[in-house]
C-alpha cells in the first residue's frame, strides 16, 4: 500500500503516498526498522511482527524491510519499508479458498481463516474474527510441518464444523529452505455440520439422545454408541465384537499416548489405544477410562478402544447417514459419516467412526505383536559368609 524509505537512524526521509507526508523527519522505532538497518546483505530482509501499524493505519498487517547499502560499499545508509496491504489481499485469498456447493454458490455458514500456530488470527473471510483474535481449535490444525495437512471436526461457537488445514510451505525463495525468515501461517477452512448441544457436566448422569429408526420404512444399520470423554461415537455394530473389562491392561513403557497397552482377550494378547485426544473427544474422567470396546479388523483380527461409557444400540435408516465431506478423505479423520437429525435441540449429533480409519490412523498396520514365550533362565549363587 505504501514504500517509506529511512537513514541509518531509523528517521524517514521520504514516503510515497502524500497521506503519510507526515511521518517525513520522524525516527520509526519499531523493531523491524532496527533488523533491517542490520542486514549485511543486499538479498537478505527483515519482516515486522504481524501487529497493528500506524504506517497501515493502525490496522494489523506486515512490514518488509530491506538494507540500502553505499554504492562503493557495504555500509548500510538506510533503509526501505515495504507496507503489505494486508486486508485485501489475504480476503481476496480466502474467498478464493471458500467451499461451493453443486450450483458453484458458496456454502452457507463455511468461512476462511489465516491463523499462527498460537491460533492468532491473520484474516478471516468474513466479520467473525478481526485480526489478532483467538480461534480456540485443537492445536494440531495449529501445528504441523510445510505443505501438510490436518483435518478434523469439532465445535467451536454453537457449530459443529469440518476443518480442513494446510500449513504454508513457502513460494520459491521465499521461506523455502535457504531463506531464514520463518513464519508458519495455517490456511483453515471450516464446513459447517449442524448446532452443538449444549452438554452436561461430567459428574451428571449423561444419556445419549438419538432417534432410532427400528420398526420404520427402509433399509437400517445397528450403530453401537459410546462416549468418550465429553463426546459421543458410534460404530456400526458389524465391526463391534463386545465390550470388556479393562481388567489386566498390561501398559508397554515409552509406547506412545495413544497406546494404552495390551490385554487379553480369547487367550490372545491384543492391542488397546487410547483415541480420546485424536477423537477430539475431551479430557477423560479423574479415574481413566473404564471400558474396552475390541473391533474386528478381520478373522481373528482384534484391536481395542478405550471409552468412558456405553450407550444404546439404535437401528438408523441409512438415509440419515451423510458421509463426511470430500476434503475430510484420506484417512486424516477417524469417522466416515454422521447421524443427521432433523431435531437438533432434541438430538445430538452422532460421528460414526470407521474401524479401517481408526487403524489407519493408529498405524496398526506397523505394529509389532508381542512376542511369544521367552526362555528366562537364572542361575543361583551361593556367597559364603
Amino acid at each position: 500500500t505504501s514504500l517509506i524509505v529511512f537513514d541509518a537512524s531509523g528517521r524517514v526521509v521520504a514516503t510515497s503516498q502524500a497521506a503519510d507526508a507526515g511521518l517525513v523527519g520522524r525516527v520509526a522505532g519499531e523493531e523491524w526498522v532496527r533488523r533491517t538497518l542490520a542486514q549485511d546483505n543486499s538479498q537478505h530482509y527483515a519482516v515486522s511482527a504481524f501487529a497493528p501499524s500506524p504506517l497501515y493505519g493502525g490496522r494489523h498487517t506486515y512490514i518488509y524491510g530491506a538494507a540500502i547499502h553505499a554504492p562503493d560499499s557495504n555500509r548500510v545508509v538506510g533503509g526501505i519499508g515495504i507496507v503489505f496491504d494486508s486486508a485485501p489481499q489475504f480476503a481476496a485469498m480466502l474467498q478464493d479458498a471458500l467451499p461451493h456447493d453443486e450450483s458453484g454458490r458458496v456454502i452457507d455458514g463455511s468461512f476462511a481463516v489465516f491463523a499462527d500456530r498460537e491460533g492468532h488470527v491473520v484474516a478471516c473471510s468474513d466479520e467473525r474474527y478481526a485480526p489478532g483474535a483467538r480461534l480456540a481449535i485443537d492445536s494440531a490444525l495449529l501445528n504441523q510441518p510445510a505443505g501438510s495437512s490436518h483435518a478434523a471436526i469439532a465445535a467451536l461457537e454453537g457449530r459443529y464444523y469440518a476443518i480442513g488445514s494446510r500449513m504454508s510451505a513457502g513460494y520459491r525463495e521465499y521461506k523455502g529452505p535457504g531463506d531464514s525468515y520463518r513464519n508458519p501461517i495455517s490456511a483453515l477452512v471450516f464446513v459447517p455440520l449442524c448446532d452443538a448441544v449444549a452438554r452436561r457436566q461430567r459428574d451428571e448422569a449423561r444419556r445419549l439422545a438419538i432417534r432410532s429408526d427400528r420398526g420404520g420404512e427402509g433399509e437400517t444399520v445397528e450403530i453401537s454408541t459410546f462416549s468418550i470423554g465429553s463426546s459421543w461415537f458410534g460404530i456400526p455394530s458389524t465391526q463391534v465384537v463386545e465390550a470388556v473389562d479393562r481388567t489386566g491392561l498390561a501398559g508397554v513403557p515409552g509406547a506412545g499416548c495413544d497406546f494404552a497397552g495390551y490385554l487379553m482377550y480369547r487367550g490372545v494378547p491384543i492391542p488397546i489405544f487410547e483415541i480420546g485426544a485424536i477423537a477430539n473427544a475431551g479430557l477423560p474422567p479423574a479415574n481413566g477410562r473404564s471400558q474396552v470396546i475390541v473391533l474386528r479388523r478381520g478373522e481373528n483380527n482384534y484391536f481395542g478402544i478405550q471409552v468412558d461409557s456405553l450407550g444404546e444400540i439404535p437401528e438408523i435408516a441409512t438415509t440419515r447417514l451423510r458421509p463426511l465431506p470430500p476434503m475430510l478423505a484420506g484417512g486424516n479423520v477417524l469417522g466416515e459419516a454422521i447421524v443427521s437429525t432433523d431435531a437438533p435441540k432434541e438430538e445430538q449429533l452422532l460421528l460414526v467412526l470407521s474401524v479401517e480409519r481408526i487403524a489407519a490412523k493408529l498405524s496398526l498396520n506397523n505394529l509389532e505383536p508381542p512376542p511369544g514365550t521367552i526362555a528366562i533362565s537364572a542361575r543361583r549363587e551361593t556367597v559364603a559368609a
